[in-house]
């Protein structure tokens, strides 16, 4: 297999791709994320960026899957791609109660992840 390459100035006009999840919790006004870890039982400060977990098992538990946008989509048209809102994540004590994923009330080995988005177009 050959190793694709880009010069110096080619790399630089790529996009700047951002993780949903960690952009969007470092924009959540701090009353609402107080709110929220009471009433679910999940810390943000404990994120770091990302969720604590997509996958749970009894013997490990991590952050797998990712929703990753590009907010300035300037490079292709003029628009921006602007997210919404975020499908909450599961408390970590909601999982555990059958030790692992796939349970009862999860079908899958993944936690879902959503987020909604709109397309701005930009009119000069």
């Amino acid at each position: 297999l050959k190793i694709l390459q880009l010069t110096l100035q080619e790399a630089e006009k790529l996009p700047l791709v951002h993780s949903i999840y960690s952009s969007y919790i470092d924009r959540v006004p701090q009353d609402l994320k107080e709110s929220v870890e009471k009433s679910s039982k999940l810390d943000y400060c404990q994120w770091k960026g990302e969720p604590p977990f997509t996958t749970y098992t009894e013997k490990w538990k991590g952050c797998l899957d990712y929703i990753m946008f590009c907010p300035d989509l300037s490079f292709t048209s003029t628009s921006s791609l602007i997210p919404l809102s975020l499908l909450e994540l599961p408390a970590e004590e909601v999982v555990k109660r059958h030790t692992a994923l796939p349970d009862e009330t999860f079908s899958s080995d993944h936690v879902c992840i959503a987020a909604r988005f709109i397309l701005r177009h930009h009119v000069h």
